[in-house]
């Protein structure tokens, strides 16, 4: 919790260019209970920006859900993120991969621009 306040303080009190090293970013929903942690060893924040760098993003729902990305940006007011790079996301449902996205973290909507593959993993019990 420390380390969130400390990420929050610093990004709303410093204009200036700054970066951060191991930082975690949790979401929390309007009820207070935990939705997702952005995770990034490395992140420099630039004017309302934060640049990000080796990100992953759990998703606390039913299936479990990672998103992984090797750079992006995180627009703090929006609570968006977005990024060219390859993205790469898996549950116990799919595997999915593509080129290029969006991700709001309020809405919990992800949309990826290219070169989407998409792998179904079948239920435990049903896999030959």
């Amino acid at each position: 919790m420390f380390k969130y306040l400390l990420f929050l303080t610093s990004f709303s009190l410093l204009s200036q260019q700054i970066t951060f090293k191991g930082v975690s970013l949790p979401n929390f929903s309007e009820k207070g209970q935990l939705e997702s942690v952005v995770n990034c060893q490395r992140a420099e924040r630039i004017g309302n920006i934060v640049e990000m760098e080796k990100v992953e993003i759990d998703v606390f729902d039913d299936q479990k859900t990672k998103l992984r990305t090797e750079k992006c940006v995180f627009q703090q007011y929006k609570k968006k993120l977005s990024g060219k790079e390859k993205v790469f996301l898996n549950n116990s449902q799919i595997d999915l991969e593509g080129q290029g996205f969006d991700y709001d973290l309020v809405k919990k909507e992800l949309t990826i621009e290219n070169d989407v593959t998409i792998y179904l993993n079948p239920p435990k019990g049903e896999q030959k």
